[in-house]
């Protein structure tokens, strides 16, 4: 599902490695400039308060101005409903207003957008409920269970709740299920109850059943993102004919939300499992919520792998082709930006469809973890920029020194596109503010203000030309979570090794499960997107996609260095646990299984100068990789 983008717009970065850079740092071209979060709030929407403030901003650096609307704190489902406007929003004087906005914002060399933020959310008011209303099938729904222990010999009766999926009965033994035990009590339902002639023994039944949500979006919806292109970015290039790509030359997605989230469930979702698996899911639904066996974590990995295929096909996809096509940019702050793997299904390949993968960057910070996995995503899938919002809450005081330092700080971690989250078309008197300061006209340093921006645009250009090169790749450990593996120590294990990484001056990318299947092993080097690895690292992956430890071996085989955290795969979407292939090739790279796993450090040598390793100390994993790269250097 790797697409390679084809359009080349305002904004898009040169990836010739013959490219002279020179010429765009001094003169850098349109579209590396900041874009700033233009809140249309506060005050009346007045024309000539517009082109002054649009006069204000000219030739300053700036080549976006995002509209954007905060929230109350009162109704709505997710947050506060969206502070009214004058105009109101979308009726005709605001459309108006916008098109009229969007020719003097380009006639001074800047593009517009609005932001989705307060807008995008079911129970909102806006787009998603409009959608809802006339298609209503497009909501979603999320699998929720039951259990039930009972004892054998008796007649049970249960009232079940509606859209039952699955019935299953496991005998106990010790209280733990007996795999091969299983008793489908679908044909014993009748009229929403259960009842069954209870064998003889313990037993536990398992009810799976979907729950829909009317005011949510089911993302797995083939409708679900033609909908949300149709009724809101289409509308814009409808207004504005001839202008994508130009005056009206990017989008900005914030915060995310379809309204379910975790198991979701569909009327298609079965068919589907069984055209792209070969199996029926509706037997082992269980598995997904209770251990029933060897096969539990094969079970999971391909439950989440279609949700997200799913996703991916009906609503990521679809909308990042929209912007592709016509070269404009895309950019996000979603969720836990990262930070929860599983969101989304899986954060990284769903994520993977917007052309600027961001995050936010609060209060001057710059986190390792936010922004690696954001411009990984970028290096990896070839996207054109990685979008950064700052410094939002930062308050009044903040520094044009401030601003310098956080940039430069998130533009080594990845970031090449910066926007400022504060640009305020009031401040109602002196009291409305949302998340302050507001970094423009407003400050007292505005008419000095010049070169930082200007640096920011020229480091925008300078970063986002050709390609990104360093030596680690950490895998990003979503296996471990869906498959419900000790996921959170593969989380926290990533996320420690790369701050320690990056703390000792070591760069990396987080590498997704289908980047590393499509790469190819060339030498001792992992080449993707013309990235190239010499060290794979896992992070206390228990469960791993079969195509990972193919890949592992291949590249142990080619003389490649593996680094495994805190334990050695056990699992994966082949046949689950116990899969003698997987320990036989667990070992092969590593010299052990995970079964026969150790405390201490372990080298495992291959004649081509190929490492396995299992470690449990970040500072022997950096010491490592630092011998590593001095002998290649020396090589060199």
């Amino acid at each position: 599902m790797y697409n390679k983008p084809s359009a080349e717009g305002v904004g898009y970065p040169s990836r010739d490695e013959n490219l002279d850079v020179l010429q765009g740092f001094v003169n850098p071209p349109q579209g590396y400039g900041e874009v700033a979060f233009y809140w249309w709030m506060g005050d009346p929407l007045i024309k000539d308060r517009i082109e002054w403030q649009l006069d204000r901003l000219k030739d300053k650096g700036v080549c976006g101005l995002q509209v954007n609307y905060a929230h109350s704190d009162k109704g709505g489902r997710t947050y506060g409903l969206t502070y009214p406007s004058e105009p109101p929003l979308f009726s005709e004087n605001w459309w108006e207003l916008f098109c009229w906005f969007l020719k003097q914002a380009k006639n001074r060399g800047m593009s517009v957008s609005l932001s989705d933020y307060t807008l995008g959310v079911a129970g909102q008011g806006w787009y998603i409920d409009e959608i809802l209303n006339k298609n209503p099938t497009v909501c979603g729904a999320t699998l929720e269970y039951k259990i039930e222990d009972i004892e054998g010999n008796s007649n049970y009766s249960l009232d079940l709740p509606e859209n039952v999926l699955s019935a299953v009965a496991y005998r106990l033994e010790e209280g733990l299920i007996i795999p091969d035990s299983a008793i489908d009590l679908r044909n014993k339902i009748i009229n929403k109850t259960l009842q069954w002639n209870v064998p003889e023994g313990k037993w536990r039944i398992i009810i799976v059943f979907n729950k829909v949500d009317p005011l949510s979006l089911d993302p797995m919806n083939p409708l679900s993102g033609a909908k949300v292109i149709e009724t809101f970015f289409q509308r814009f290039e409808d207004r504005n004919p001839g202008e994508s790509g130009k005056g009206l030359n990017f989008f900005f997605s914030d915060e995310l939300q379809f309204g379910v989230v975790g198991t979701l469930w569909n009327n298609s979702f079965a068919d589907e499992f069984i055209k792209r698996k070969g199996y029926d899911i509706i037997p082992v639904l269980s598995a997904l919520f209770v251990d029933i066996g060897a096969i539990t974590p094969k079970v999971r990995l391909d439950y989440w792998d279609v949700q997200v295929q799913l996703e991916e096909e009906c609503f990521f996809r679809p909308i990042y082709e929209w912007h592709e096509k016509r070269g404009m940019l895309y950019g996000c702050d979603h969720g836990g930006r990262g930070t929860n793997v599983v969101e989304f299904g899986d954060y990284y390949r769903t994520q993977r469809w917007m052309p600027c993968p961001g995050n936010d960057s609060p209060n001057l910070t710059a986190d390792v973890i936010k922004n690696k996995v954001a411009s990984s995503i970028t290096h990896l899938y070839q996207r054109p920029r990685t979008w950064l919002e700052g410094y939002h809450s930062s308050g009044w005081g903040t520094s044009t020194a401030q601003v310098a330092d956080a940039t430069f700080r998130n533009f080594v971690m990845g970031h090449n596109m910066l926007s400022l989250h504060g640009l305020y078309y009031s401040t109602y008197g002196g009291w409305w503010e949302w998340a302050p300061p507001c970094n423009h006209f407003r400050m007292p340093y505005w008419e000095h203000i010049d070169g930082l921006l200007k640096c920011s645009e020229r480091l925008s250009y300078l970063l986002s030309q050709g390609v990104h090169c360093c030596d680690v790749a950490v895998m990003y450990p979503v296996e471990p979570m869906q498959a419900g593996m000790d996921g959170s120590k593969a989380v926290q294990s990533a996320f420690n090794i790369a701050n320690y990484l990056y703390n000792q001056g070591i760069d990396f990318d987080f590498m997704d499960s289908e980047s590393l299947a499509r790469a190819e092993v060339k030498e001792n080097e992992l080449h993707v997107s013309d990235e190239k690895y010499r060290v794979l690292i896992l992070p206390a992956m228990k469960a791993v996609r079969h195509s990972t430890i193919q890949k592992v071996l291949e590249f142990y085989q080619a003389g490649g260095i593996v680094i495994a955290m805190d334990c050695l795969p056990e699992a994966s979407d082949r046949a689950g646990c116990d899969d003698p292939e997987l320990h036989e090739m667990v070992k092969q790279v590593f010299g052990i299984t995970a079964k026969d796993a150790i405390k201490e450090l372990k080298i495992h040598n291959n004649n081509s100068g190929g490492m396995g390793i299992l470690t449990h100390s970040w500072d022997q994993t950096a010491k490592i990789i630092g011998s590593y790269r001095e002998l290649g250097e020396k090589e060199a």
